[in-house]
């Protein structure tokens, strides 16, 4: 019973209010009118109430109020407005979330959330933004989008692998998007990431294709352990053709030439292994 409900609730607000709801308090007769109900006009309708504001059957909702208890005061009137909200909620969300979640997955993240329910649902933009301490200055980027299921009333599962290749402290929220624009976020999950480092990378040789000289250039980072470096030179059939490094390298980006002059065109590659590091690539002598 809404009428029920919205004196309890302007009760809440403040018990010391002077009004009384018609159809409901039909003892109070200071203000009611049973007699001349006919007489009102109600939104503007030619055809008057049919029945008494005794009546709980009337096609209108009557509040009668004291002059200096609700009507001729401005945070009174704000209670009245807070009850009325209080009464007749808002739609229910066209989207129940149940969870929303961030994990490193390898070297990325992978979000992860699910619905109980999917009304209207167009589908879901990730966005994304670098943690800081004041909540105002985050800048939210847009990174992807996942389709919805329309509508569902059974739970739905839904994932999204951020493969950004980042480091620092980062949160994701999601955008839930209607078919017909609205839209609704998410609560933020964030993620703090450390970018490991490599002891050793090994870079694609420039030129390539080349002739006959090329540049093979890779980095040793420190990392508190030192090893040999080998970097060697090998054709199609896995024959070794030069060892280009055969000695330990100090941190840093080192480059060395290679020179095919001697050689026929064809697919090379060249490994760079130390400890237990090792890595190959490809190149095309072509002349």
């Amino acid at each position: 019973d809404y009428l029920s409900t919205l004196k309890t609730n302007l009760l809440n607000e403040d018990n010391t209010l002077t009004f009384k709801i018609a159809h409901i308090d039909t003892e109070w007769t200071e203000l009611i009118a049973t007699t001349n109900t006919q007489g009102r006009l109600i939104n503007g309708s030619p055809n008057p109430c049919n029945q008494s504001s005794s009546s709980n059957t009337g096609r209108f909702l009557h509040i009668e109020q004291a002059y200096d208890g609700l009507r001729n005061s401005e945070s009174n009137w704000n209670k009245l407005s807070n009850a009325i909200a209080a009464t007749f909620s808002s739609d229910p969300l066209p989207v129940e979330l149940i969870n929303f979640y961030a994990a490193i997955f390898y070297n990325s993240v992978r979000l992860e959330w699910s619905t109980a329910t999917e009304i209207n649902n167009y589908g879901f933009a990730i966005e994304r933004a670098v943690e800081t301490q004041h909540a105002v200055s985050l800048q939210w980027q847009k990174i992807g989008f996942v389709n919805g299921h329309g509508n569902s009333n059974s739970p739905k599962f839904y994932s999204f692998v951020d493969n950004s290749n980042l480091s620092g402290s980062y949160l994701y929220r999601l955008k839930q998007i209607d078919f017909d624009g609205e839209f609704e976020y998410s609560e933020t999950v964030g993620i703090s990431l450390i970018k490991l480092q490599k002891e050793f990378e090994l870079e694609q040789n420039y030129p390539n294709p080349f002739n006959p000289v090329t540049n093979i250039k890779f980095t040793i980072n420190d990392v508190g352990t030192q090893h040999a470096a080998f970097l060697q030179i090998h054709d199609i059939l896995g024959n070794e053709i030069l060892t280009l490094v055969k000695e330990i390298k100090q941190p840093g980006i080192h480059e060395v030439e290679f020179n095919g002059e001697h050689l026929p065109s064809g697919i090379y590659y060249y490994t760079l292994s130390a400890g237990k590091f090792r890595e190959t690539k490809k190149m095309m002598l072509l002349k």
